[in-house]
């Protein structure tokens, strides 16, 4: 073990509480928002490019008074914070006439008390698309008009970018990136299912858990980060036991972390059906009913019914809301290897079976279509192979039920789990009979189906956890991957396998400064100099 000797200064001469200079940010005066000095911005946030009754303009930044002031021709002191009032908008292009634009319901949110944080000035039009054209003219033209007293006085006003009051939100600390992409997600929600856990993660309650975690996470983080530090700062008195023990604290500290994080992260992963889609493989040999079976799930014709074996040659895929959910049905191509062994498929049926295999692969759950009408029931055998050992669950659908003599469905069932069992799929299945042709026992599968879909995305637990795509890869790539990291150095340090057990705990502390980060990152906090230091001192007697 390591025993350092006394100093303030690292190697390279940079205090050791320096390691924390790229987490600060220097803090605005609490009077300006962060991004008071950037241009003002503004936007349609309706459509617009269609027809209708109200158009919404909204802008935010420091000269947003101004530009009420230039719209109206009245002083921005008429104002009423959070108050609707009637105003005509007119021509900013000639100040000494007055060209009416529209007849306009202005509201004005002052900051910090605003969604961006800054001063928000919206504008509720008629939705007359030369209406709204004639009013971002009339903004636009502001940005280079030059006052009496004052030439080129910079008054910096642009539209905004995808985005950016939202961007502006999280620099001025109003929301962080959990709710306002939850927003986003919100209006590119697609099912019932999708908007109910989005909605449920911006309720109040459950934001304020989500982001305890991550302040627990961050407190858990800065504890044990200034232990480590103070043992490379100030250990002249104390003994190699001490030292071992404080790492081993830290290192059972963040195991336990990393642990809790990762399980976190699990839920977070099966709550990605949500967004993503259930992906549905229907698959089978051919002319069982595949085609008529997704027709009846989509209830459209979206695939080709025939006698014909073979028809479907490539996948056919359908997005569909069932009882909420959001479904990718895939009609594959018949795989019929074993019936016809004697024929020579064509290239065309060759890719379509090929493509039909790689698709299982990746599927979420697989329906074995079969006919039961048949006296030998065909579930291709490299199909079971995939799905077992995958994992994939399955529901098998014996399909034709209308013909099918009910004296002999017992003798179908024996026949179903006699195949299964030759792969090693032993365990119980469903078998769901129905007939296509009369609907018989289609409600049964749905059943089934909803059972399978509740089981997958894990529905029934109290808060399933919904984050986008980019707070789960600062989940996996900064927060998981780097606390393994350090987690891994810890143990080689206690092992006495290191070469360098200084330098690895250096590295360690960098380390998990870089895990901070990416909790700041969805927080939008920032850890300061002061925070660490109060935490060393308050822990660790300098002067005994």
């Amino acid at each position: 073990m390591f025993c350092p000797t006394k100093r303030l200064f690292l190697e390279n001469g940079t205090k050791t509480s320096q390691i924390f200079d790229h987490l600060s940010h220097v803090k605005p005066l609490k009077s300006l928002p962060v991004t008071y000095h950037l241009p003002t911005i503004y936007a349609v946030s309706t459509g617009i490019n269609i027809k209708s009754a109200t158009a919404l303009i909204r802008i935010s930044g420091s000269q947003s008074k101004y530009i009420f002031s230039r719209l109206t021709r009245k002083k921005s002191s008429e104002l009423i914070p959070r108050k609707a009032i009637l105003q005509n908008l007119y021509s900013t292009f000639d100040k000494y006439r007055k060209n009416l634009l529209d007849n306009s319901i202005v509201i004005f949110f002052p900051h910090p008390n605003s969604f961006t944080g800054e001063d928000v000035l919206e504008l509720h039009l008629h939705g007359g698309k030369t209406i709204i054209k004639s009013v971002l003219n009339s903004i636009d033209n502001l940005k280079n008009y030059d006052t009496d007293k004052v030439k080129n006085n910079n008054i910096q006003i642009k539209y905004a970018e995808p985005g950016e009051f939202s961007r502006r939100s999280f620099l001025n600390g109003k929301k962080n990136l959990i709710e306002l992409e939850s927003i986003k997600d919100l209006i590119d929600s697609e099912t019932e299912k999708e908007r109910q856990n989005i909605i449920q993660n911006l309720d109040s309650q459950t934001r304020n858990k989500n982001i305890s975690n991550f302040k627990d996470w961050r407190n858990v983080l800065i504890d044990n980060y200034s232990e480590l530090t103070a043992v490379i700062d100030f250990n002249e008195d104390m003994e190699i036991n001490d030292i071992n023990n404080i790492l081993r604290k830290i290192l059972t500290n963040f195991e336990e972390l990393a642990k809790n994080i990762k399980n976190f992260n699990e839920r977070v992963l099966r709550s990605n059906f949500l967004l993503d889609g259930i992906k549905i493989l229907l698959i089978g040999s051919t002319n069982v009913g595949k085609s008529s079976l997704i027709n009846k799930l989509v209830k459209d014709d979206v695939a080709i019914v025939s006698n014909i074996p073979g028809t479907t040659r490539d996948l056919i895929e359908k997005i569909i809301e069932f009882n909420g959910w959001k479904l990718i049905l895939t009609d594959s191509a018949g795989i019929n290897k074993n019936l016809r062994s004697g024929k020579v498929l064509d290239e065309i049926e060759k890719i379509g079976i090929k493509k039909s295999i790689s698709k299982l692969m990746g599927t979420d759950i697989s329906l074995l279509v079969v006919d039961g009408s048949q006296p030998n029931i065909c579930i291709d055998t490299e199909v079971l192979k995939i799905i077992k050992d995958n994992n994939i669950p399955f529901i098998v659908v014996v399909n034709k039920f209308d013909l099918i003599d009910t004296n002999k469905l017992h003798i179908i069932k024996n026949q179903i789990i006699s195949i299964f069992n030759t792969v090693g799929i032993t365990k119980t299945f469903p078998i769901i009979l129905i007939s296509c042709k009369t609907d018989y026992n289609i409600e049964e599968l749905y059943t089934e189906l909803t059972r399978q879909l509740k089981t997958i995305v894990n529905i029934d637990s109290k808060d399933p956890i919904r984050m986008s795509y980019r707070v789960q890869n600062i989940l996996r790539e900064d927060i998981i991957k780097n606390l393994d990291d350090a987690i891994n150095q810890l143990r080689l340090i206690l092992s006495n396998n290191s070469s360098d057990e200084e330098g690895d705990a250096v590295i360690i502390c960098e380390v998990i400064s870089e895990v901070i980060n990416g909790i700041n990152k969805i927080t939008g906090e920032s850890v300061g100099i002061e925070e660490v230091l109060d935490t060393v001192f308050s822990k660790f007697c300098i002067g005994k």
